[in-house]
């Protein structure tokens, strides 16, 4: 998941070039939230009405192959610091590998200063859900109680929290989307799109905005008071009980909405829409044609009144498109090279018996003018 602020001048030139150094940095494939790359040109990030970029690849999770790039980023890497605690032998990354839960992050913010310049503070997070009995958690329990390692000084803070997971905070709302299959229409064809939001507090009413966007081959029937809204045109924007919605143009850019609700306490709000699923090129489709297309998280934010409580991330979705007969391609050119092969054989046995046969004619005509010289 990638998230930034970035001006409205050039947006699109900064967000290409930070999610290629990116990329670069942290050995991950950031490279595939361009909007201009080859293969998953369909992905566009998404912009919430404060200027918030944020864009998800949920097809690559994060694993310890990103943990090298990451610790090269801090000043000590893993000599100095709670870095070293964490990274103090081999057995430490086999814990890293096998932990339920592993995350990585880099926090970067730029401040300006009096004279005209400014200065950028990057903030390092490791999040990671360990056994309380492993060998990692006790090192790490150890240092966190009597803080016994050596700190790196070329950082100005180092600070470790530790949760347990009965203690984890609940979050105010519940926010579930899916898209599934309807029963009357094949899977590859057709699905329905589902959006349920539950407020979980029990003495608050919140107001919850989704913000989501689907690719330009799903095609929401979005209707209002039964009559669906099928006539929108590619820029147009459309607001329907509480919906803006800004229509695909069918060819590159995405269907996004946005979706904002008040709950009172423990109620519950659902949508569902009628998809439909396009026939793309076989070049759209990525090396795993037959595993389908993932779709990033949606975001949502809780407010009460005007004060944000809460930001989080739904689920992804995996989509499954209608498959073109990607074999053709082998089969055409397999046909075509054979008939062809067919036509030239039998073209230059042709010609070659004819240019024997008038070799030969000529040979006995030479052959017969020498007899009659004779």
């Amino acid at each position: 998941m990638l998230m930034a602020r970035i001006p409205e001048r050039k947006r699109d030139e900064k967000w290409r070039r930070l999610t290629w150094a990116l990329s670069g940095v942290l050995g991950a494939s950031f490279e595939g939230m361009d909007p201009d790359h080859e293969s998953f040109g369909w992905i566009q990030p998404s912009v919430t009405p404060d200027g918030l970029m944020w864009e998800g690849l949920p097809y690559e999770p994060t694993c310890t192959e990103n943990l090298t790039p990451w610790l090269a980023v801090l000043p000590c890497s893993d000599r100095l610091g709670l870095a070293a605690v964490l990274m103090n032998d081999e057995a430490s990354k086999i814990a890293f590998a096998e932990s339920e839960f592993f995350s990585l992050g880099l926090l970067a913010s730029v401040t300006p200063i009096d004279t005209g310049s400014s200065r950028m503070e990057m903030t390092a997070r490791l999040e990671i859900q360990l056994p309380s009995n492993s060998i990692v958690a006790q090192r790490l329990l150890r240092a966190h109680s009597t803080g016994g390692y050596a700190v790196c000084p070329a950082v100005d803070a180092e600070n470790s929290k530790i949760i347990k997971s009965r203690e984890l905070a609940p979050q105010p709302v519940l926010v579930r989307r899916s898209l599934l299959r309807k029963d009357e229409y094949p899977d590859r064809l057709r699905a329905e799109y589902a959006l349920e939001i539950r407020n979980i507090l029990r003495d608050k009413t919140v107001t919850v905005t989704v913000f989501d966007q689907l690719p330009f081959f799903l095609r929401p029937l979005w209707y209002s008071g039964g009559r669906q809204m099928s006539n929108l045109k590619a820029k147009e924007s459309s607001k329907r009980s509480g919906i803006e919605i800004n229509p695909t143009d069918h060819w590159t850019q995405p269907t996004r909405f946005r979706i904002e609700v008040e709950l009172s306490p423990g109620e519950k709000w659902q949508m569902t829409v009628p998809v439909l699923k396009s026939h793309i090129h076989m070049k759209s489709y990525s090396y795993a044609c037959e595993k389908g297309f993932d779709i990033e998280a949606a975001m949502y934010e809780v407010r009460i009144g005007e004060m944000r409580i809460h930001r989080g991330f739904t689920n992804g979705l995996l989509v499954m498109l209608p498959m073109p007969d990607f074999s053709m391609p082998f089969n055409v050119i397999a046909l075509s090279t054979t008939v062809l092969t067919i036509f030239f054989s039998g073209t230059y046995r042709v010609l070659a018996k004819r240019r024997v046969r008038e070799k030969r004619q000529s040979y006995e005509k030479v052959n017969l003018l020498k007899r009659l010289m004779r």
